[in-house]
């Protein structure tokens, strides 16, 4: 199987909901009119990411049923025939996460929850609660990965023993070094292609660095508002790979984490129905772990 994979880059406007999401649907628009059949946009996509109290990012926050902003995304899946990954602020009774949804042209299939958090989450955001999730999809399986997620390797190696071939991170990150080499390795010692799609821009003093890379791992450098494609290519040779690598077999390590979504996601993993991962019926995760 193969196919167009997109990053939107893009500028956010602070707590400008309106205007954010009106720019973006543009740039999905442009991405599927490029061929993109998976379109990932940026961590937080449609408020901005600095909120100074829980006050200030409820004013912006949303559920992922019936929101606004999945509403919206849904529509243009539909419209589209295409699948979408986008950051939000998400409201869940009194309770406020950083999240990540993926749609479908059949409307909502699941959320990410930002397990490891910058400091600026700390602020406002509970820590992800639940355990990870791969989503079984006609383009392949998708897993998801919040920006500082990437920074630890649990996450990504649990969405690849579940059986992940593309991992989507939105994110908002700031490196003086773009794509991040942080990127690419966990594509690399993973054996599965990411798409990471970063924002660029600054926002109360902090510069977000841009350099989006689609699923190949190539980037300019750019710092504009675009859309980055390339194709997903031979999705079966993705999973020979990563089967080929010396550790494929190796016991899964979790070396000081006490993140109980992960310890979860490892259950999941080898005991699938030991876990209920799944927020809703049409997002079964995909269990096709290694024995390990």
């Amino acid at each position: 199987m193969k196919y167009k994979g997109a990053a939107i880059q893009y500028d956010c406007h602070f707590m400008d909901k309106e205007k954010n999401l009106a720019a973006l649907t543009n740039l999905v628009r442009q991405a599927a009119a490029q061929g993109a059949k998976l379109i990932v946009l940026p961590e937080m996509c449609a408020t901005g990411y600095y909120f100074e109290s829980m006050e200030q990012a409820a004013e912006m926050a949303e559920s992922v049923v019936n929101g606004q902003t999945v509403g919206l995304l849904e529509n243009l899946a539909k419209e589209l025939d295409c699948y979408l990954v986008a950051g939000l602020p998400e409201l869940d009774g009194e309770r406020l996460y950083n999240s990540a949804v993926l749609i479908g042209p059949d409307g909502l299939i699941g959320r990410h929850r930002k397990m490891h958090h910058y400091v600026p989450d700390s602020t406002w955001a509970k820590t992800g609660d639940e355990p990870v999730k791969v989503f079984d999809t006609p383009i392949g399986n998708i897993g998801i990965q919040i920006c500082m997620d990437l920074s630890y390797p649990e996450g990504p190696r649990l969405s690849r023993l579940m059986g992940a071939q593309v991992l989507c991170s939105p994110m908002n990150w700031n490196e003086s070094s773009i794509p991040s080499d942080i990127w690419l390795t966990r594509a690399k010692e993973n054996g599965m292609y990411v798409i990471a799609s970063n924002r660029h821009g600054n926002e109360k003093g902090f510069d977000f660095c841009g350099g989006s890379v689609p699923p190949l791992g190539r980037s300019d450098g750019a710092t504009t508002d675009m859309s980055v494609l390339t194709e997903v290519q031979d999705l079966e040779a993705v999973i020979r790979y990563a089967q080929s690598l010396p550790y494929a077999g190796d016991t899964l390590l979790l070396m000081g984490c006490s993140q109980g979504g992960i310890v979860s996601a490892l259950t999941a993993a080898k005991h699938p129905d030991a876990v209920d991962s799944s927020t809703r019926p049409s997002a079964s995760p995909t269990t096709r772990a290694r024995d390990t």
